[in-house]
Formats: C-alpha cells, structure tokens, sequence
C-alpha cells in the first residue's frame, strides 16, 4: 500500500485481499454499490483458452460484452492460455481499453504460479493508482451534492437537504477510498469528519456508512494478520500516538460504532 496524493508520506507496508467473483454467479448490480464503495467491482479478468480461436481478436466483442456488465470496473485484463506459435500478443488498450496476454506455455507450475502472481501485481497495482486519482478529483468535482439510490433526489426539497450534507459525505467517500488502498489510519481521520457532519444533519444512513467504515479501519489497524504482531503494524502505516489504541479501548471503540451502526440503520 502506499500514501495517497495530498495525503502526509508514510513508510507503508501491507497486503492486498483480492475477492475473485465468478462470472456466471455475480449479481449484476447492487443498490448499494453507490454506497458501499467496497462492494464495487474494481477490475475484469478474463481467461482465454487459445485453442478455441484462429484469431484472438474474435475475442474482442465477447470481452467488451462481459466488461460491459461492470460499470464499476476501472481496468480490464486478458490472459491467455495455450496460446499457438502463430497466435501473438494482442493489445487491445489503444482502441478498446482491451489488453490479452499470452500466458507462456510450461509444465512448470512454479514458474505459472510466479508469472501469473506477477501479472496481478501489476494489475492490482495499476487499480490501487486509479482509486488514488478518484480520490483526488474528489475536491474537484463539480456536482452539486452526493446521493444514491438509496437516497433518490426528486424535488427542490430534496436537492436542498442532500446539498447540506454534501461535505460529511464527501470525507465518508474519501475514507472508503483510504480503505481500499490499504490506510487505515487516514480512513479513521476521515470517517471522524463524515461522523460529525452526519450527526448534525442527521444524515443517518450516511452516519452508520461512515461508523462502519471507521470500525472496519480499527480493526485492520490492529490486525495481528497485518504484521504478525498486532499493534505492530500502527507503526508501520504511520498512524500517530494519538490513533494508537490499546487492544481493549479498539474494542470499546468498535462495539460502539457497531451498536451504533445498528441503530442508526433501523431508522
């Protein structure tokens, strides 16, 4: 993981969990996407079996097909397997945002494993570089108010309230945004804005979005998965004295934001 843009440098290390949804079981669309930044599906890989084809770019409309069905996706990757000798790379990212790569062909499974491993470090990587700019246009953008479809915006009146909750909502999105990349520690400086600002616009789903999201940076931020020994990584993700918390205040802390996540939901 790495510092986001804007954000002070840190020394950071991590780890990054992929979760491979299967193409055919996938829900199309969640209503809670919008809101719920981590249910987004970032990223499209797709496997080919070279011997099928004559021509790899008959796999080009299929591939936009499928890609098509994930709005959210910010990067798309091919590889290919089996590939013949007369079936060269096809890079697609000039004219169709496409790029298969051939998978060399070895009985090594070893050397399969590294290559493969390599690929979606690359890719994970390049994913992690376009949440960072997401991030940072963030400030920039030109829309008037944030909302969903879970917060419809249909009359004046509603364009007036959601208006007036747009900073605490910004600084909800940009935590999620600090989650993903893997910084705790500036997730919780933001969820802390998002909270308040919630709070005196009793923005409540927002509230709990925001109380969530900042359990879950507690959590990670005290993960004996992180580094092996708990605490450990708060140091590591340059978290200041003042976010470093004992093992019994974290889970204080958490189980309130969680009775409060419950709570404000129900309303």
């Amino acid at each position: 993981s790495k510092p986001i843009a804007g954000l002070p440098k840190q020394n950071l290390s991590g780890r990054v969990f992929l979760n491979f949804i299967d193409f055919n079981r996938v829900q199309r669309w969640d209503a809670w996407e919008d809101f719920q930044n981590h249910r987004k599906i970032m990223g499209v890989i797709g496997l080919l079996y070279c011997p099928r084809f004559s021509d790899l770019s008959q796999t080009t409309s299929e591939f936009k097909h499928a890609q098509s069905n994930y709005p959210t996706s910010l990067l798309s990757m091919g590889l290919a397997f089996e590939p013949r000798d007369d079936q060269p790379d096809w890079d697609f990212s000039a004219e169709n945002s496409l790029k298969i790569i051939m998978v060399p062909n070895t009985s090594n499974s070893s050397q399969l494993h590294m290559y493969i491993e390599t690929l979606l470090t690359d890719f994970v990587s390049r994913i992690v570089d376009k949440i960072e700019n997401l991030f940072s246009s963030l400030d920039n953008s030109s829309n008037p108010y944030f909302s969903t479809s879970l917060d419809p915006v249909s009359t004046s009146e509603d364009v007036l309230r959601v208006k007036k909750r747009k900073f605490g909502r910004l600084n909800k999105i940009k935590g999620d945004y600090c989650l993903l990349v893997g910084s705790p520690g500036d997730a919780i400086t933001f969820y802390d804005v998002a909270i308040e600002q919630a709070r005196i616009h009793t923005d409540f789903v927002w509230w709990a979005g925001s109380c969530e999201g900042k359990a879950t940076a507690l959590l990670l931020l005290n993960s004996p998965s992180a580094t092996g020994d708990g605490l450990g990584v708060l140091s590591e993700a340059g978290v200041s004295p003042e976010q470093s918390l004992s093992k019994k205040k974290m889970n204080e802390e958490v189980f309130v934001d969680m009775k409060e996540i419950y709570d404000l939901y129900e309303e």
